[in-house]
């Protein structure tokens, strides 16, 4: 039996199974889609619904999701009145599930571009032109 390959030898040879989405940076263009009738919000949580609906992973929320988002911008107004750290866990798990954070766009296969660029989440800035050896180009040179 042969010894395990170093990792800077190893290759994946499998495709992954879905390919990346790239999200605009300016984010969802236009104004927020109407608070759902059924949803009854306060002032701070209609404030965070028309913040969340601006950002780039926005363009990827369909009308499954509105119930997610709403609940949301929900627990945002009750954690910014009572201060209670309860609320925290619930916050993290809804923005996991609408791809708000970063490991959570890494496992949708969500990344950000910028025109002709992609931000991956190190910061990184990868030449799109460039993709198929993903050729990284210095920000300080443009």
């Amino acid at each position: 039996m042969s010894a395990r390959k170093p990792d800077h030898q190893r290759i994946r040879r499998a495709e992954p199974e879905h390919p990346w989405v790239d999200l605009p940076k300016s984010g969802r263009a236009g104004r927020p889609p109407a608070v759902p009738k059924w949803a009854t919000l306060t002032v701070v949580a209609k404030q965070w619904w028309a913040w969340a609906w601006k950002l780039p992973e926005a363009t990827q929320w369909h009308d499954a999701e509105v119930a997610t988002v709403v609940r949301r911008a929900e627990l945002e107004s009750s954690w910014q009145e009572t201060g209670d750290a309860k609320f925290l866990a619930e916050m993290r798990h809804l923005e996991n599930a609408l791809g708000m954070t970063a490991k959570a766009r890494r496992d949708l296969r969500w990344r950000i571009v910028d025109g002709a660029t992609v931000v991956e989440e190190n910061g990184t800035i990868v030449n799109r032109r460039a993709r198929g050896g993903l050729r990284i180009v210095d920000d300080q040179a443009s």
